[in-house]
């Protein structure tokens, strides 16, 4: 999720399809996206931060009944929360 584009978010859309119509339930896909990405998180706030948004929008999901309009803005609000760090961190190296 480097490149925060729509081409890129069509991309997350068709690989959370298929992994919808092979049956991997959609809780477990944003466990996974979480697992990855915090790896890369430094910070506990930041952390905490992705983990609320998991948890929002797996609510939503059992509220709702399309899964993928739910991962779509999972993976949209994860990718803006990475560019929120990189800016971060960019400003912060020319202090």
């Amino acid at each position: 999720m480097t490149n925060q584009s729509p081409a890129s978010i069509k991309k997350a859309r068709e690989y959370f399809y298929d992994l919808l119509t092979n049956c991997v339930p959609a809780d477990e896909i944003i466990r996974a996206i979480v697992h990855d990405v915090m790896e890369y998180i430094p910070g506990d706030t930041a952390r905490r931060d992705l983990l609320k948004w998991a948890a929002h929008h797996e609510a939503l999901m059992q509220q709702g009944s399309k899964d993928i309009f739910h991962l779509e803005a999972f993976a949209c609000k994860v990718m803006l929360c990475v560019k929120g760090l990189s800016s971060q961190f960019e400003s912060m190296a020319f202090q």
